[in-house]
This record gives structure tokens, C-alpha cells and sequence, in this order.
């Protein structure tokens, strides 16, 4: 899910199942990989990330084709992700806002 904010100044964006691939500088041509599930949030001005939030509980309840939603409240205080759970994050409590 990807959602604007009402005043256009935020974008979040829920990344379900995203692989990261890590060098260990200690053992030479050895990488790893990590999967992670993160609400993402960026100012839109300046394309700078805002808040990167867990939700490996909530992107393990639902099937990687139906995906999660992401929606801003009207005044754009609030934003909401929801798959089978909803969860509702202030932007103040974010960094943003």
C-alpha cells in the first residue's frame, strides 16, 4: 500500500517480504540477507525518509498478493495501515507532523 497525505507533504508506504543484502567485511566475499516489513515514511520535499516502522506482525497475517493498505487520515495527523489488523500511528509520534 502507498498513501499521500491530504496536504501532500508526506508519502508512506508499507514494503512487505523486502530482502536486504548485507557484506560481512570480516570475512571477505561472504554477503547475508536479511526480509523485513517496514512502514516508510518520506517528506516529499526533499525526498528524505522520515520514520522506517516494523510490521513484521501485522505483514505475517496477511498473503503477500492481497498486501496491506496504507491511508492518512483527512488532516493528515494520523496514518493508518491495515491488512486482517489495523494499526494507527500519529505523525507528531513519528517525527513528522
Amino acid at each position: 500500500g502507498v498513501a499521500l497525505s491530504p496536504d501532500g507533504r508526506y508519502l508512506a508506504a508499507a514494503l512487505l517480504s523486502q530482502t536486504e543484502t548485507f557484506v560481512v567485511t570480516a570475512i571477505p566475499g561472504v554477503a547475508g540477507e536479511v526480509t523485513r516489513s517496514d512502514l516508510r515514511v518520506w517528506s516529499v520535499s526533499d525526498g528524505r525518509e522520515l520514520i522506517s516502522v516494523p510490521i513484521e506482525d501485522l505483514a505475517d497475517r496477511v498473503d503477500y498478493f492481497q498486501g496491506v493498505d496504507v491511508a492518512f487520515s483527512l488532516d493528515g495527523s494520523l496514518v493508518a495501515i491495515g491488512g486482517r489488523q489495523i494499526r494507527i500511528y500519529r505523525m507528531s509520534d513519528l517525527g513528522a507532523g
